[in-house]
């Protein structure tokens, strides 16, 4: 796990020391080396966190023993040993025993083909000093983040993180104040954009050629083109047996590590699960981590330490005071490399597990959005029936009845309620409106703009299932929560939050041989039912207690609404000054919310107005008005 950068095409002077710039701004990401190059056409960037091959040798930028391919890397390829025994019998030879020659070798034996070769995730550059060419690609479900830009001079960089490439002093720190509707809508930019006006995100499962000629980006996976077609005819217990056998497989794969191993251990299904197959195939104990607060009110860690006792592992509960939580938000909210709702828990926990000795922690992240876990799968599911009906009563019948509704309680529930009346229905409408968090009417309060947009997730959802409606609609779900939700918040604050106290996190439901499988078994075999992700749960038999099985669902949840109005105060007021002083907001909205929020007034929830705080917090630190 590492942080990669590169500048192709500036001027070579610009280029030496933009580099460098960017290699100082990624020190977070790689402590434990780093690499510069330059030839005048590319500079390559990078940081070290070293977990396999601790060695010089794997030392980055690698070059070809030939001097004319060289390598960034990003990420954990699981496969390398296999890759590597089948390229060493084809004539290729390895100088480290590191995944980054793996990639760089499987290069030279497939070209752009390679990445279909990986498992893992991943985020590269392969420089050919000889041809000039430049070729970028990220993991198929986006677990590595790689963001790029182009300059006005025409060069283009990339970069691990947005905040490396306004290092190099080469990108403008110019707002991207188009996309800001969606991010007050989602609590994150939805891909490829960003806040930067001039920086995209390269998508999931998507490749890039740089030349001096030209630039090409291709798609090379896809969740619903690539779903397993064999799954649709499985019956129910040839299901069960093929994902515990290609979830074992995945979690066996994230064991492999020189540097010390655990896992995330919240007590619920999904970490359960991890750390159970875990411990059957480690000879030492595993060793778990959880977070506990010494006010039993919000969190007591009873799941955790009864999962941690049925397998017998090196249990590690860190328990925090409130006041060591509090003390940890303004170093979070500075490092936010995109600013978002939900990523203080995240690096919470990162820090915590990382001061108590772990480089590596595999994660249960990814369980919910694959085997139906979220209660948005039922309530969508029974929508998708709902409408079929209301479609039924004329257009204009629905308008009224859905303005009448709103006049009645104008919240946002009955705001979406009334979106969801008029819509024609589709999942491509419906679903964005269950992770929306600011109103359209609200957005544009909060913006001098006037009301509707287009929705870019409206937009991508639409062409992706209008290709895929024979696909089962709990997998047409997933692909909208994957490529929505879990890959613009959940896996930019995982990278982000963790790489930010360097700690590697690995996740194993994400693996994409069995994400392929899930998403094409059907929705008779895949229906929750009585029990929470009933097809997971009993795919691994009798792992699990069951009173974690049933247990309620519980976030990790802090009393923000408390801090805000007390400790916080301060900071809140003082990040909200600097949107209230961009052009783009209006003032006396964002203190109208504030106002109201401190008088206790339940239409406006701390969750939105920490939307705004932690968007002032990454203003402050990286625009330009």
């Amino acid at each position: 796990m590492c942080g990669i950068a590169g500048i192709i095409g500036a001027r070579p002077s610009k280029m030496q020391v933009g580099i460098h710039r960017m290699v100082e701004a990624m020190q977070h990401r790689g402590p434990n080396d780093k690499g510069e190059f330059s030839d005048g056409w590319v500079a390559l960037g990078h940081r070290r966190l070293s977990i396999l091959d601790l060695t010089a040798e794997g030392r980055q930028p690698m070059w070809t023993a030939d001097g004319r391919y060289a390598i960034v890397f990003n990420g954990e390829v699981y496969n390398y040993a296999a890759l590597r025994n089948q390229l060493r019998n084809a004539g290729y030879s390895f100088r480290s025993k590191t995944d980054t020659e793996v990639i760089l070798q499987a290069y030279l034996a497939w070209g752009s083909e390679c990445v279909q070769h990986l498992n893992g995730m991943f985020a590269f550059a392969i420089y050919d000093a000889k041809t000039k060419k430049v070729f970028l690609a990220r993991d198929r479900l986006g677990i590595k983040p790689l963001y790029y830009a182009r300059t006005r001079e025409g060069s283009l960089l990339f970069a691990s993180e947005v905040r490396t490439l306004l290092a190099s002093r080469l990108v403008d720190r110019k707002l991207n104040q188009e996309i800001l509707p969606f991010y007050l809508a989602y609590q994150s930019v939805p891909a490829p954009d960003t806040l930067i006006e001039d920086v995209k995100m390269l998508l999931p499962g998507h490749s890039m050629i740089v030349t001096p000629e030209a630039i090409r980006i291709t798609r090379y996976w896809h969740l619903l083109d690539d779903a397993c077609t064999a799954a649709r005819y499985h019956g129910e217990r040839a299901a069960k047996k093929e994902i515990h056998r290609r979830l074992s497989k995945a979690i066996e794969r994230r064991l492999v590590s020189d540097v010390p191993l655990g896992a995330f251990l919240s007590g619920g299904i999904d970490s359960s699960i991890v750390v159970g197959l875990m411990s059957r195939m480690k000879e030492e104990r595993v060793h778990t981590f959880s977070v506990a607060f010494d006010n039993p009110e919000f969190q007591d860690g009873h799941y955790a330490r009864l999962v941690a006792k049925r397998f017998n592992t090196r249990h590690n509960e860190v328990t925090l005071t409130f006041d060591q939580l509090l003390e940890q938000i303004p170093d979070a909210l500075s490092t936010q490399d995109q600013p978002s709702g939900d990523g203080i828990n995240t690096y919470v926990v990162s820090k915590a597990v990382k001061e108590a000795g772990l480089t590596v922690a595999l994660s249960g992240l990814g369980g919910d959005e694959f085997f139906a876990g979220y209660s948005l799968f039922g309530r969508i599911a029974f929508q998708q029936r709902a409408l079929f009906l209301w479609q039924w009563f004329p257009q204009l019948f629905r308008a009224q009845f859905a303005r009448m509704l709103y006049a009645m309680n104008p919240s946002i529930a009955t705001q979406k309620l009334k979106r969801l009346m008029v819509s024609n229905g589709s999942l491509a409408e419906v679903y964005p409106l269950g992770r929306q968090c600011f109103s359209e009417d609200q957005v544009a309060s909060l913006l001098h703009r006037q009301r509707g947009y287009d929705d870019p997730y409206t937009a991508l959802l639409s062409e992706s299932l209008a290709q895929h409606s024979d696909q089962p609609l709990l997998s047409r779900i997933s692909f909208a929560e994957a490529r929505t939700y879990m890959h613009d918040v959940l896996l930019r604050d995982t990278d982000q939050m963790s790489m930010a106290n360097a700690l590697e996190v690995r996740v194993p439901f994400l693996d994409h041989e069995l994400v392929s499988y899930v998403m094409g078994v059907t929705d008779t075999i895949k229906a929750p039912g009585n029990t929470p992700k009933r097809l997971l749960v009993e795919s691994v038999g009798d792992l699990l207690p069951q009173e974690v099985i049933h247990r309620p669902k519980q976030g990790f949840t802090l009393p923000f609404d408390q801090w805000m109005r007390g400790p916080l105060k301060q900071l809140c007021e003082e990040h909200l000054g600097v949107l209230a002083d961009l052009s783009v907001f209006d003032g006396n909205t964002i203190d109208g919310y504030w106002q109201a929020f401190m008088q206790g007034e339940k239409t406006v929830s701390w969750s939105r107005l920490w939307l705004l705080i932690a968007l002032g917090a990454w203003c402050g630190q990286h625009i330009n008005d």
